[in-house]
Parts: C-alpha cells; sequence; structure tokens
C-alpha cells in the first residue's frame, strides 16, 4: 500500500484544525463575524495548499556538463537544432518535423442550454463545449480554441479554428500528431483507425504504437 504523501498529511492536519475551531466558536457560541479583522490562518493555509500539487517542487537533475560545456561550445545552426521542440521531437520520439500533439476535449455543462440544448449534446452522452488543445513534447499548452457545441466533430474544430492560420503559426513541412478522430493531412498525422490499424497491418499497428 502507497504511503500517505507529505502533502496529504498537512492537508488532514488543516482539515482538522479548521473543524477544531469551528467546533469550539460553536461550543462558546460565537458567531462567525464576531472578528472581522482577525485572519483565519488555518482556512488560509488549507486554500493555498490545496491549490498547489507540490508542497516543495522537486528539482528535475539536469547535466552540468552538457549546460556548462557542450551548449557554449556548439555553433548557431546547432544550438538552434538542440533546443528547438521538433528536435526534440525526432530525438525522443522519432518523428521529423513533428511541432506538437492535437487533440479535443469536452468541457462539461452542469445543466443543458435552454437555448438549442440539443446542439451541445456530445458523444460522451453530456451537454459540454468543444475544446481543441495543441502542446509540445514538454506537456506545455501552445494553443486551444473553445467555442464550438459539444456535438461538434474535433475534426469540424480543427478546420475552423487553427486550421485556417497554419501558414502563419507553422513554418513549411511541419505537422502535428493526432488520434485517430482527424484526419491526416499536410498539417495533422493521424493514427491508422481499425480495420486499417489491426492484425493483418503489421506495419500500421507498429507505427500506432509510436504514434501512441
Amino acid at each position: 500500500m502507497p504511503g500517505t504523501s507529505e502533502r496529504k498529511r498537512f492537508i488532514g492536519d488543516l482539515e482538522e484544525w479548521v473543524v477544531g475551531r469551528k467546533l469550539m466558536k460553536m461550543n462558546l457560541d460565537l458567531d462567525e463575524h464576531d472578528n472581522n479583522d482577525e485572519v483565519d490562518v488555518p482556512t488560509v493555509l488549507l486554500q493555498l495548499v490545496t491549490a498547489t500539487r507540490y508542497l516543495q517542487r522537486p528539482e528535475v537533475p539536469k547535466s552540468k556538463h552538457f549546460a556548462g560545456y557542450l551548449l557554449p561550445a556548439l555553433d548557431d545552426g546547432r544550438f538552434k537544432e538542440e533546443i528547438r521542440c521538433p528536435a526534440r521531437i525526432l530525438r525522443d520520439l522519432g518523428f521529423s518535423d513533428c511541432v506538437g500533439m492535437l487533440d479535443g476535449t469536452l468541457d462539461p455543462l452542469e445543466y443543458k442550454p435552454t437555448k438549442d440544448g440539443e446542439d451541445y449534446w456530445s458523444h460522451k452522452s453530456r451537454c459540454g463545449i468543444s475544446a481543441m488543445v495543441v502542446c509540445d513534447d514538454k506537456r506545455k499548452i501552445r494553443y486551444m480554441f473553445i467555442g464550438f457545441c459539444g456535438s461538434a466533430h474535433y475534426m469540424k474544430v480543427f478546420c475552423n479554428s487553427m486550421a485556417r492560420q497554419v501558414s502563419k503559426l507553422f513554418s513549411p513541412g511541419k505537422y502535428l500528431l493526432a488520434d485517430s478522430a482527424y484526419t491526416t493531412s499536410t498539417d495533422t498525422i493521424a493514427s491508422y483507425k481499425k480495420p486499417a490499424a489491426g492484425v493483418m497491418s503489421a506495419n500500421n499497428e507498429r507505427f500506432n504504437f509510436y504514434h501512441s
């Protein structure tokens, strides 16, 4: 069984502290608004801690030799090749000229809109707004488009948003990786759909493996 993290233990202690203070006020018959100038330290701390992923963000070890000796020795061309996104993707994933990953998602709505509510009903069997997100190989969001109803196909969202700006956003020959919901084109390379990705197409299945 995995152990409880320091952050979770700290949140548990803060929650007990907050509840304890409220019980004490109830026992003493104190109004919550009696001390308007007093800062509720436990509640503020609890809000801050729960809003962050780490109590102390772990440091990612970096190669001092690479940063201190190799990078300064590179000429301009090699330096750009080493630090730009397509070079990293080619080195780590094997896709030449790829600049990012494309996918669609659904921002769910709590209630069905009163006007044209059927248009918001999505393939996930709930109402929502369709969103398109592009990230780089470091999972950093580089582009986002939100606004189409949930019933809109992801490819339709792409064609009516980013696809219209490809010439401004991409250098010639660059493309995005996308799942099978998208159509392969000069701008996107999608994974194979069945039956093309089935056991009868070993190369396609192998491609999908590296693609994913």
